[in-house]
């Protein structure tokens, strides 16, 4: 994907992760041109300021209408709704699209349902807990797994595939239900743990200043948008159930073994150690 002109980029969305891809592409001089939409105030006079796009369209519609290549940089329910408001032109004009959600399942069987041959389902294994135009940065990719979906025409996963590389990622192919199934544990899970105990520890009348550095460190996810964390969760409900219930029968575990004598508690605790050295392979 070189050329200045080669192809047209539309980033919806130009938050954490949108804004960050945009100012990841115009890094590159030869780079094509990329235009952008954003409802967060300020966004868009900043993103022209900075270079990071070479334009704002008005709204999603008009940003879609000339683009080669479209990029959906938002939650997962905006996504599936634009996606069903899109198909018609996207079918018409044949651009290739993609997404950057952490489920895959239901945005890869919305696209397929409508037709849409060449949508590529993308997810960079990235992130933060802050969000919007004021938290990305052009690094954000570097080095990063970007899990591909492949789509029905080859070529468009080829040329999504250029794309995260041109991000600065690392690609990889994945199946959409298995990806799924691995981020409810590698992921969903964390975040859900993290903002479990932080609502606890309000419940019990803790404030974030009574915590240790450890603490913190735990507690980091919690931090992010709720309003995001609720549209994945929801999204993959089906696949985090399981995982919170292991989870909940590891603690029920050590709550059990803090009444005993046995050496559960501290066997517990080891195994956790040795994993977290990479030492239980």
């Amino acid at each position: 994907m070189t050329g200045r002109n080669s192809h047209r980029i539309a980033i919806i969305g130009l938050g954490l992760m949108g804004g960050s891809l945009a100012r990841s592409l115009a890094r590159q001089a030869n780079e094509q041109g990329i235009i952008g939409t954003t409802r967060e105030e300020g966004a868009a006079a900043a993103a022209i300021a900075e270079r990071a796009v070479d334009g704002i369209a008005a709204d999603e519609d008009a940003a879609i209408a000339s683009a080669d290549v479209i990029v959906y940089a938002t939650p997962i329910g905006v996504t599936l709704a634009l996606l069903e408001r899109h198909a018609p032109v996207l079918r018409a004009t044949g651009a290739i699209v993609t997404d950057v959600g952490s489920v895959k399942a239901p945005v890869v069987t919305r696209a397929r349902r409508l037709g849409l041959d060449r949508f590529v389902g993308s997810h960079p294994l990235c992130g933060s807990e802050r969000s919007g135009w004021t938290a990305s940065h052009a690094e954000l990719y570097d080095g990063v797994t970007v899990f591909v979906v492949p789509a029905v025409d080859p070529d468009a996963t080829m040329a999504v595939s250029a794309l995260w590389t041109a991000a600065g990622a690392r690609v990889r192919t994945t199946d959409p239900d298995e990806h799924d199934r691995r981020m409810a544990w590698v992921s969903h899970l964390p975040q859900i743990l993290s903002s479990s105990l932080a609502a606890s520890l309000a419940q019990a009348g803790f404030m974030h200043d009574d915590i240790g550095p450890g603490g913190r460190d735990v507690l980091r996810l919690a931090a992010s948008p709720a309003p995001l964390w609720t549209d994945i969760v929801r999204h993959n409900a089906a696949n985090i159930a399981p995982a919170i219930a292991a989870l909940r029968s590891t603690l029920e575990r050590v709550e059990a073994a803090l009444r005993s004598e046995d050496d559960a508690l501290a066997a517990t605790l080891e195994r956790a150690r040795r994993w977290r050295a990479g030492a239980d392979r």
